[in-house]
């Protein structure tokens, strides 16, 4: 047990502690869980757990409907539809009330409670990052600028962006993605470069540079959106030369 331990608490501290992360980061953690929650189980822990924890058990469903509340809040807020809000009121509704089941049975079994409780958190899951989180079309700032990338044909290499530099740009793009300042990304679309995502504090900058070097360019598109890792609100203006497709 103290090995597993030593395995997952630090490593979910050093993620937690990173600024810039993606879900799969933690993967490698999961076996460590799973088997401290068999250990658990196989050893009576659960079953005769104390009082102390006994008394906890209430957290679980006040969790559940506290994120239940925020993702709802968050779905309309950052640009979710009511076709997916909707379709996803039954699932939410079936997590919470196995939630708050497994609260009120506690006493009568650890165990079947904790085991309630799992269904609700599937459920819950389920609601929130099948239906809820992808349609935040705001906070999927990377994935629309990338498909902008992609319908255009613009190999990585060709794309600059500024001063907007989220790692998972680069996955969804290409690792020859052009990290930048607004100086050189007006120069790449001179030098023959498809793209340069600029955003709103750094556009006087580049069409400053534009015009000193006598880049003729168009403004395809503007991405709003919201950067969780900042957050605040963000335009982002794609730039491309005259004459290039559309």
């Amino acid at each position: 047990v103290r090995f597993l331990l030593a395995l997952v608490v630090p490593s979910w501290i050093v993620f937690e502690a990173a600024v810039t992360k993606l879900p799969h980061y933690v993967l490698p953690l999961y076996p460590g869980l799973a088997v401290l929650a068999a250990l658990a189980l196989e050893r009576g822990a659960i079953a005769n757990v104390g009082k102390r924890l006994g008394d906890l058990r209430g957290i679980w469903p006040i969790l559940g409907t506290l994120i239940v509340a925020v993702m709802g809040f968050g779905f309309f807020w950052f640009g979710g539809g009511w076709a997916y809000g909707l379709a996803a009121l039954p699932v939410l509704a079936l997590a919470l009330t196995a939630l708050w089941q497994s609260a009120f049975t506690f006493r009568r079994g650890a165990e079947a409670a904790f085991l309630t409780a799992v269904v609700g958190a599937v459920l819950l899951y389920a609601g929130v990052y099948q239906f809820l989180l992808p349609q935040m079309r705001a906070v999927w700032i990377s994935e629309r600028l990338a498909g902008i990338a992609r319908e255009a044909g613009c190999p990585a290499a060709g794309v600059a962006t500024v001063p907007y530099q989220e790692p998972s740009l680069a996955f969804l793009i290409g690792t020859d993605l052009q990290f930048t300042d607004p100086v050189q990304a007006a120069d790449l679309l001179k030098q023959g470069g498809c793209m340069a995502f600029v955003g709103a504090n750094m556009v006087p900058l580049f069409e400053q540079r534009a015009k000193e070097i006598g880049l003729r360019y168009r403004l395809a598109t503007s991405v709003p959106g919201f950067t969780y890792n900042g957050g605040r609100n963000v335009v982002i203006s794609v730039f491309r030369p005259e004459g290039s497709g559309q």
